[in-house]
C-alpha cells in the first residue's frame, strides 16, 4: 500500500482521483492494476523514485503512516482532503489524539510574542496531556516552540516541505517531533504548503490564531478548520495593532471567537 500511495502522490494526480484509486486498490491490488493499465504504468514509472525514497527515509529514521493505518490522527482522517501519506521522525501514538494548533505571523510583533507565551502557559495549566501543533516557519511558531520547551509541553511541527528541507527556515530552536506529507524525493512546491495547512487545521480539535495579517496563511488554516467543524479562536481586543488585522477579519466573519473562551476560568 505504501508503494502505491507513493506512486499516486509522485504522479501529481488530483487528490480526488488519488483517493478513489487508493480505496479501490486497497480492496484488491492485483485486479485493480490488471483492469487499470494507467495506474499500473504510474507504479512502474515511480519504481526508481520509490527506491530512492526508501533509502532516504531509512537513513534518516523517518516513519511512514497511511491514511488507513491505526496511528493516523483520527480527526485528520475525517477531513475530506486528508493526505494519503504522512511522514514523521517519531512514532505516531494512536493513544495520543489530543492536539491544539497554534499559528501566527512570521513577522510577529513583541505583543504577538507576548500573547503566544501566555497562550502556551494557559494550555499547559488548563489542558494537561495536550500536544501543541505548530508550523515550521519562524515568528510566532518559533516562540511557541521555545516557550513550550521551557514548560515541558510537547510540540509537533508540521513541515511546509519535506524532511530534506526541514531546516530551510533557520528556526531559532531545532525542530523536535515533525510531521510532513511531502515526499522526500520531490522538490518543494506551493501545493506542499496547502497540505501543511490541511494538517494544521485538520489534526486538532482547537485552532488558535495568535497574530495574523489579512493575507496570511493563518487565515487559510482558520477557514479550513471551520470547514472541518473544528473550533477556531484568535486574539481579539481594542488595543491590538494593524498586524492583527487578520484576527479582526476572522472575528468579524464569524470564523473565530476570542481565545479567552478557551480558558473560561482564571489561570493562576
Amino acid at each position: 500500500m505504501y508503494s502505491f500511495a507513493f506512486a499516486l502522490i509522485n504522479s501529481r494526480l488530483s487528490y480526488k482521483d488519488s483517493l478513489e484509486a487508493y480505496t479501490r486498490y486497497r480492496q484488491n491490488p492485483k485486479d485493480f492494476l490488471d483492469s487499470n493499465p494507467r495506474f499500473k504504468e504510474i507504479c512502474e514509472d515511480s519504481y526508481l523514485s520509490f527506491e530512492k525514497e526508501i533509502e532516504i527515509t531509512q537513513k534518516q529514521g523517518i516513519c511512514s503512516c497511511l491514511i488507513d493505518d491505526i496511528q493516523y490522527p483520527k480527526l485528520l482522517k475525517e477531513c475530506s482532503d486528508a493526505p494519503l501519506l504522512l511522514y514523521s521522525n517519531f512514532m505516531l501514538d494512536p493513544a495520543i489524539q489530543k492536539f491544539i494548533t497554534i499559528v501566527g505571523s512570521r513577522a510577529c510583533t513583541e505583543l504577538g510574542k507576548q500573547y503566544a507565551r501566555e497562550i502556551v502557559e494557559k494550555i499547559a495549566k488548563c489542558y494537561p496531556g495536550y500536544v501543541i501543533v505548530t508550523a515550521s516557519v519562524p515568528g510566532i511558531a518559533n516562540v511557541v516552540r521555545e516557550h513550550a520547551a521551557t514548560l515541558n509541553v510537547p510540540v509537533v511541527t508540521v513541515l511546509g516541505t519535506g524532511f530534506q528541507h526541514m531546516h530551510m527556515y533557520g528556526s531559532a530552536l531545532p525542530f523536535t517531533n515533525c510531521i510532513s506529507s511531502h515526499l522526500c524525493v520531490q522538490r518543494p512546491s506551493k501545493s506542499d504548503y496547502i497540505l501543511a495547512n490541511i494538517i494544521l487545521a485538520g489534526i486538532s480539535e482547537k485552532i488558535i490564531v495568535v497574530e495574523s495579517g489579512e493575507k496570511s496563511g493563518c487565515i487559510d488554516v482558520a477557514k479550513r478548520a471551520l470547514d472541518y467543524g473544528h473550533d477556531v479562536y484568535t486574539v481579539f481586543g481594542p488595543n491590538l495593532t494593524d498586524s492583527f488585522s487578520g484576527n479582526f477579519a476572522l472575528v468579524n466573519s464569524n470564523i473565530a471567537t476570542d481565545y479567552n473562551n478557551l480558558f473560561p476560568f482564571p489561570v493562576v
